[in-house]
């Protein structure tokens, strides 16, 4: 629910099947915690107040000061039952992403990170999963900063987004730490592709460590023009992205370079209506640039075949959507075959 005003002791109305909607989305994208806060509407104490609760306060939450279920509460259950069921093999699970989206945030000077520098970073990370995931690709946030190099190297390629004005890197909110350049560094050294947006990066100690590898990795680092994402307001839906006059191009730029750097979907026909779909697939014994090492010949070796997956799909339109998509099986079943997939 939200939280209720300061002139009324009700929260807004809230459409009960948004319980429903958001949970799913956020489970199709590998969610490892729900909380519902609260599960059922209380009387807190004569005389208690704080910004959240006070006598007369009320939450309208599943469940009533009786106990007894209002609308929203199907969706608890049945996210329950979801759980009970399949939890342990959810938690098996992690999202199958295309590529790697790094956040920059915890690599700054925190000290020196206004709330608007913070608000700017944000709106441009959004814009870029916004436009992948309209393009039918699926993002997800890195931190170069404190993630492990194995958790770095299940991506094939890492988008890192430069903070704002970055060119000038006297700017102290600018200043990469060194860790993170030298993690990205040994990254695109150790077989990873990386894309700086916009162009390079004036990071000295970055250039010293990709300068000193035996073999040099330039050819895997790239650079993109800012004009890609500049046009994406961060609050468009995937329908409304693909409506502007700047989706052809920045469509067509991208997707040329993503293609050149051998990024595929695993999900054909996905970004192509209002139908967020994802696929969760059960975690391998080890990953590296999203294969499983090199083979015999020294070429890069097929990711091992997953024991199981989950597909998540959401509509967010009112409608009913029809859609055809194919989806590439984890589990590596023989071309032409049909699965089967139940609803959970």
């Amino acid at each position: 629910g939200w939280y209720a005003p300061g002139d009324d002791s009700r929260p807004p109305p809230i459409e009960p099947a948004s319980t429903l909607l958001a949970s799913r989305l956020l489970l199709g994208r590998g969610l490892r915690g729900l909380t519902y806060f609260p599960l059922q509407d209380t009387v807190p104490p004569a005389g208690y107040e704080v910004p959240w609760a006070n006598r007369f306060y009320r939450w309208d939450a599943a469940f009533d000061l009786n106990g007894e279920r209002r609308e929203r509460a199907g969706a608890l259950l049945r996210n329950g039952r979801l759980i009970h069921a399949l939890g342990e093999k959810l938690a098996a699970t992690h999202l199958q992403a295309n590529l790697g989206v790094v956040d920059l945030t915890p690599s700054l000077p925190q000290a020196s990170l206004s709330p608007k520098d913070i608000r700017e970073i944000a709106a441009n990370l959004q814009r870029a999963l916004r436009l992948l995931g309209a393009m039918g690709y699926t993002g997800e946030l890195v931190d170069a900063e404190n993630q492990p190099a194995s958790q770095l190297e299940r991506y094939p390629l890492l988008l890192v987004l430069l903070p704002p004005g970055t060119d000038a890197e006297l700017i102290p909110r600018n200043r990469v730490s060194e860790k993170t350049q030298i993690a990205l560094a040994n990254y695109a050294a150790g077989g990873g592709q990386l894309a700086f947006l916009p162009g390079q990066p004036p990071w000295p100690v970055f250039r010293a460590a990709v300068s000193k590898h035996p073999v040099s990795p330039a050819a895997r680092i790239h650079s993109l023009p800012a004009e890609i994402l500049s046009w994406v307001d961060p609050s468009w839906s995937d329908a409304e992205i693909r409506q502007q006059a700047g989706w052809p191009e920045a469509r067509s730029r991208l997707k040329k370079f993503l293609d050149e750097a051998g990024i595929g979907r695993h999900i054909i026909g996905a970004g192509e209506s209002s139908l967020i779909v994802t696929q969760l697939v059960s975690n391998p014994p080890s990953r590296s640039f999203g294969t499983a090492g090199t083979s015999d010949s020294g070429m890069p070796a097929a990711e091992p075949p997953a024991a199981f997956g989950f597909l998540s799909v959401t509509n967010m339109e009112e409608e009913i959507q029809t859609e055809s998509f194919s989806v590439r099986d984890p589990g590596r079943a023989p071309a032409g075959t049909e699965l089967e997939l139940r609803e959970v």
